[in-house]
């Protein structure tokens, strides 16, 4: 198989499991925000669904496709894919600990703080701001170089 063709496989597979990870993570925000008083949510379906996205992400093989080292758009496309896979797998581990702690904090006497809870939330922010730059990055990259193809097939 073309290393070309390998390379638009491995980016539609990263843009389906990010698809999935927008999807899970307007659930569990959804069931964050209805913490009560007398029901308590369970966030293991949230945070076993990141889980998943991470390994999902972790089989993807850019590697591969052995590109040509004389095709530097393909090599730098290839980087950016690379930035983005581990900014998304951070923020995805990011994301279980924030729903842990989100789960803990639910339960009278649990020890989460205010503090703890805010740095948290915070941290989540900022790996989501980091991830979303490299995707961006990426996704420049990804249509500079299939430029050719995506304008065939509209």
């Amino acid at each position: 198989m073309d290393y070309r063709q390998i390379l638009r496989e491995q980016m539609e597979q990263y843009y389906q499991i990010t698809a999935l990870y927008r999807e899970i993570t307007m659930d569990a925000a959804k069931d964050a925000r209805k913490l009560g008083l007398f029901k308590k949510r369970d966030f293991a379906p949230h945070i076993t669904a990141f889980r998943t996205c991470i390994a999902d992400t972790r089989r993807l093989d850019i590697k591969r496709a052995e590109i040509p080292a004389e095709d530097e758009a393909a090599q730098n496309l290839a980087a950016c894919f690379d930035r983005s896979v581990l900014s998304f797998v951070l923020l995805c581990e990011e994301n279980i600990r924030f729903y842990e702690l989100t789960d803990q904090k639910q339960y009278r006497g649990s020890g989460v703080t205010v503090k703890a809870y805010a740095e948290c939330t915070n941290m989540l922010q900022n790996m989501l701001a980091g991830a979303v730059r490299e995707l961006e990055k990426l996704e420049t990259a990804y249509k500079e170089y299939f430029a050719d193809q995506l304008s065939d097939e509209k």
